[in-house]
């Protein structure tokens, strides 16, 4: 539901609200979120393919009750009821009437979320006649209520003075204020033993009882203003500054001041111009250049925000031991530290652009250059010693440099096409940056932290050599017992992947045969790895062309990543090299060394076996990610309005579109969706869906 009203209180004063209210039943299989929202291929490729899902007498197999078919039928339910409402009330006052006036809204943004978790024990069978074995949770049948709070709001109160003066001197002065409120808060409890499936509640059940609860809190104040001053259309310059405080921060540390300054010359306007622009028609020629700080607050571990990263926090639990009769409740060790003068990370960036439009608009092009400085990013410290007895402290630890270009070029036209216009646009879009850090206090070069000079998202890994193809490659080959320990006793086979060697023999073994290994893992000794590419999107592009004629319109518009790269794990691109040889393959997996009777030395992938080398990151199994997709295409016919107006109708169109149709790309991951998968190898997406959609647009 939603609903929005302006009041007109009188000739300077309104009032306005908007009100929205969702509501949400969710009712589904108590893994469904699990195995189909994250490892659903994990699932169907991982289990043995020999395997049946069922027993004759109708029992589960172990695998079929492991899989997703056993623990949606009989795994429980997830059962959700979510509210959620959204408020908002503004006011204006025209003090002068278009030239100064004042605003304030207030907003307030509540959800309630109430959840029944059942999960009952999946039973198999390993053959006919035999006992039955618990194959997914404990042999009691569990209960769970899960609650959470949500309460945001916002008041934002400000005015603005804008005039014109002697018709060449405009003015614009901005002041308000701005604060945020945040209280996100749940609680659940767990019982064992329930008693009726009918009735899934922990007030009847005769188990174990366990709870818990959360409170995240989050409050923002800050001030704000803007000065602008534009002289006969042609000279621009404005300034602004916020000064903000955040709860997350100590009391002596929680203001930022954040200024930003910028400057434009529409050179079009100027009086030496107009001959140019006469002959190339130039409608628009300004130079802009800027400066701006920005600060950042959220402060993240493990992809989740810390909202109290100034309070270290302890966790609590029972002990192993029974005292007394019972496991008293202990506090474990203190967790992350923070420095006391934790304050915000600051982003500064210097920008230079070009605006430019010629032809009476029908040619027009954008070009951005910037520098960004993060500054104290937040994050934890360097890497201390083991007596230090907790993690590195969260501080503002590093500085970041980023370097990056956007470029913008359209062109729009028309002309006469069978006594009719025939209109027509194209546009292209691409961009680029590269980062790196300036600052970080990481003496050893440890690689895996941050250290001075390192882009993010960088890939380090050894040099694929190929395979062994002979037992006289192994002999002569380096010793790689280090990087397939545990397989195959260390020792390599015909058939297996080889590493170059690549730090000149700085480790030789009992023999005298050079060592590939990962060295210290510091910059000054990689082992035999270096950097083999980058997660990072570089050259992100876009085309975007569109038409109309006779009431027919067109559009199509592809996006694309012109450069990176990412290393895959796990079960759905390895197959039956992961963990697990007898899951299901995929095609690729087909492609294979085969056997040293009949081997094939390009092969793909080496023979079939556990082999961890395929697990260390390498050139050879490398993922370009470069991607071309056509995200859209759209085709509309509107109805002649000589047509549509006999009943009473202003325009109707009808038309076609069409989502990800086309996908060009370079993944050998089967099924991977080369905009959505996860750059850390870790699990992989949905394939591409593909919308198609039929409708029509009515207007009376």
């Amino acid at each position: 539901f939603r609903g929005n009203a302006t009041y007109k209180m009188t000739d300077w004063w309104q009032l306005g609200s908007n009100v929205a209210y969702t509501r949400t039943d969710y009712n589904t299989p108590r893994m469904t979120r699990e195995t189909f929202d994250q490892n659903l291929f994990y699932h169907l490729q991982s289990k043995y393919i020999f395997r049946p899902v069922y027993n004759p007498d109708g029992s589960w197999t172990q695998d079929g009750g492991g899989t997703a078919v056993g623990l949606m039928r009989d795994g429980g339910r997830y059962v959700q009821i979510k509210n959620e409402t959204q408020l908002s009330f503004n006011t204006q006052v025209d003090i002068l009437k278009d030239v100064w006036t004042v605003k304030g809204d207030i907003n307030f943004r509540i959800k309630d979320e109430a959840a029944n978790i059942t999960e009952y024990p999946v039973y198999h069978r390993q053959g006919p006649g035999m006992p039955l074995a618990v194959t997914w949770g404990s042999s009691t049948s569990n209960t769970m209520r899960d609650a959470n709070y949500y309460k945001y709001s916002v008041i934002n109160v400000y005015t603005d003075f804008h005039k014109t003066f002697g018709g060449k001197h405009y003015v614009q002065a901005l002041a308000g204020f701005n604060q945020e409120d945040m209280r996100n808060s749940g609680f659940w409890t767990k019982s064992e033993g329930l008693i009726s499936e009918a009735y899934p509640t922990p007030g009847l059940s005769t188990g174990a009882k366990t709870n818990g609860e959360w409170v995240n809190t989050l409050a923002l104040r800050g001030w704000f203003g803007r000065l602008n001053y534009i002289y006969d259309n042609r000279y621009i310059v404005e300034f602004n500054g916020r000064r903000d405080a955040s709860s997350r921060f100590p009391r002596n540390s929680r203001w930022g001041f954040f200024p930003s300054a910028s400057a434009a010359w529409n050179v079009s306007n100027e009086h030496f111009l107009k001959s140019l622009s006469e002959t190339l028609k130039v409608n628009m020629f300004k130079l802009r250049a800027s400066y701006g700080s920005l600060g950042n607050q959220v402060y993240r571990e493990g992809g989740n925000e810390v909202f109290f990263p100034t309070y270290p926090t302890m966790g609590s639990g029972t002990t192993a031991s029974v005292l007394d009769g019972s496991r008293p409740t202990v506090i474990f060790a203190p967790g992350t530290p923070a420095a006391g003068d934790l304050t915000w990370e600051t982003v500064r960036t210097v920008n230079f652009g070009l605006d430019l439009a010629l032809l009476d608009n029908r040619f027009d092009l954008t070009i951005d250059k910037y520098t960004r400085y993060t500054e104290g990013m937040l994050a934890q410290g360097r890497e201390l010693p083991g007596v230090f007895g907790a993690s590195p402290p969260r501080m503002n630890a590093a500085d970041l440099e980023t370097k990056g270009w956007e470029l913008s070029v359209g062109w729009r036209d028309k002309f006469e096409l069978a006594g009719s216009p025939f209109n027509y646009s194209a546009r292209f879009m691409i961009a680029d940056a590269r980062a790196k850090i300036t600052k970080y206090d990481n003496p050893a070069g440890n690689l895996g932290d941050w250290y001075v000079g390192k882009e993010p998202g960088e890939i380090w890994g050894f040099v694929n050599a190929g395979f062994f193809n002979t037992e006289e490659d192994i002999a002569n080959w380096h010793d790689q017992t280090s990087v397939s320990a545990g397989f195959n006793g260390s020792k390599p086979y015909i058939g297996d992947i080889k590493f170059e060697n690549l730090d000149g023999n700085k480790y030789v073994n009992a023999d005298g045969k050079a060592q590939i290994n990962e060295g210290s893992n510091t910059l000054s000794d990689p082992g035999d790895r270096k950097i083999i590419g980058n997660s990072t999107i570089r050259y992100p592009y876009s085309f975007d062309l569109s038409a109309n004629w006779k009431g027919f319109d067109f559009r199509v518009f592809f996006q694309g990543v012109g450069k990176r790269e990412f290393y895959p794990t796990g079960i759905v691109f390895f197959g039956q090299y992961a963990d697990n040889p007898w899951c299901s393959p995929n095609t690729k997996n087909l492609d294979n060394w085969g056997t040293a009777e009949n081997y094939n030395p390009n092969a793909y992938y080496p023979r079939i076996t556990q082999d961890v080398r395929l697990w260390r990151t390498q050139t050879k199994y490398l993922q370009n990610a470069a991607y071309l997709r056509l995200k859209n295409l759209t085709l509309g016919y509107t109805i002649p309005r000589e047509l549509t107006e006999r009943w009473k109708i202003s325009r109707l169109r009808v038309f076609f579109s069409g989502e990800n149709i086309l996908t060009f790309d370079h993944i050998d991951v089967p099924g991977t969706d080369p905009e959505t998968f996860d750059t850390n190898g870790g699990t992989i997406h949905y394939p591409p869906q593909k919308v198609y959609s039929f409708g029509l647009n009515l207007s009376f």
